[in-house]
Formats: structure tokens, C-alpha cells, sequence
């Protein structure tokens, strides 16, 4: 031991955070970095409606991870009528049932869930908590947001073939819908 002093801070940027999440949330359901592509590249058409995206209203989200980062997220999703709230963690939340939120499974979330969002730590049990069987069970149209550390999904690079598989046939889909000028089938961000 050195003797220097060490601090924590817990709580001190769970607002920030849940901000931030639900930024990510909104800009990935109505497809902002495509829409900006599109003005930027000079194809902005007008009544482009996939640009719609999918509703945050009556959608089933799901928080992997339930302290305060994740409270903080449900807070601040309230406002835009969810709904249902799911979330997996270690423990019953005693905080959950004034959000509405419901304790179970991270597969069921993920089978159930519009938007999974992760906020858990990393530990043992969640490294690489997301992967290809995890993706798999998922609704092929449920957006993904990680705040959580890095190795709750695996590198890309370390994919399995199956996976890379996958990517290659969802964007050649995209690509056969581009060229069809069509929306692309899977969000891209």
C-alpha cells in the first residue's frame, strides 16, 4: 500500500448517463444518422417514411442491469408512455414497482423486449453476456443500446463464422434493398 487516497463516486453521473442512453435510445428508433447520410449525401427525399422508424410509445423495453443508471433510464422513458419495463439484475429492486418495472430473466428480455438496454456491470457473468446465441433470440427488429463496459459484447473480430455469416446476409439485404431503393431491412448505426 502507498497510502493514496481513493474515492468513489457512485450515483454521481447516473443522470448523465441515463441522458445520454436515452439519446442513443431516440436517435436509433427514428434513424438519425441515416437521415443525416441522406442530407449530406444530397438524397433527401421528401415523405421518406422509413425514416419513422419504430415506436418508444407501447414498446416493451428492457434494462439489463436495474441500479441507478438503469432507474434513472425507466425515469426519464416514463415520459414517453412505454409500455412495459422488464429488467434482469441480481436482486429484486425495491424501486422497480413505482417505474413499473418487472424482474426476470435475461432471456426473456431479450425474447420480449423492443429495446434492451445495457447497464450492468462487468463481471464474471456478464462478459460477453451478448453474443450470437444471445442476438439470435432477440426480435430481429429491437434496437441495442450499450452504455455498459466494452466486454459485455464481444469485439466483432472475435465473432463466431456463424455470426459473420449472419452480417454478411443482412447487409447484402440492405444492399439489394438500396439498390431497389427501398428502406434497408436492418438499421445500420
Amino acid at each position: 500500500m502507498r497510502g493514496l487516497p481513493l474515492g468513489n463516486t457512485p450515483k454521481a453521473l447516473d443522470n448523465s448517463v441515463a441522458d445520454i442512453t436515452v439519446g442513443l435510445m431516440i436517435s436509433a428508433a427514428r434513424r438519425f444518422k441515416e437521415g443525416v447520410h441522406m442530407l449530406e449525401r444530397g438524397d433527401w427525399k421528401p415523405g421518406v417514411q422509413w425514416l419513422l422508424g419504430q415506436d418508444i410509445a407501447g414498446s416493451t423495453v428492457g434494462i439489463v442491469g436495474f441500479g441507478g443508471i438503469g432507474q434513472a433510464v425507466a425515469r426519464r422513458l416514463r415520459g414517453f408512455d412505454v409500455g412495459r419495463f422488464l429488467y434482469s439484475g441480481r436482486s429484486d429492486k425495491p424501486e422497480a414497482k413505482a417505474l413499473g418495472a418487472v424482474r426476470v430473466s435475461v432471456e426473456q428480455l431479450l425474447k420480449e423486449s423492443d429495446y434492451v438496454i445495457l447497464c450492468c456491470p462487468l463481471e464474471n457473468g456478464t462478459r460477453h453476456l451478448i453474443n450470437a446465441d444471445s442476438l439470435s433470440i432477440m426480435k430481429r427488429t429491437a434496437v441495442l443500446v450499450n452504455i455498459a463496459r466494452g466486454d459485455i459484447i464481444p469485439h466483432l473480430g472475435s465473432a463466431t463464422v456463424q455470426t459473420r455469416d449472419n452480417m454478411a446476409c443482412i447487409a447484402a439485404t440492405n444492399v439489394i434493398s438500396a439498390l431497389e431503393q427501398k428502406p434497408m431491412q436492418f438499421p445500420v448505426l
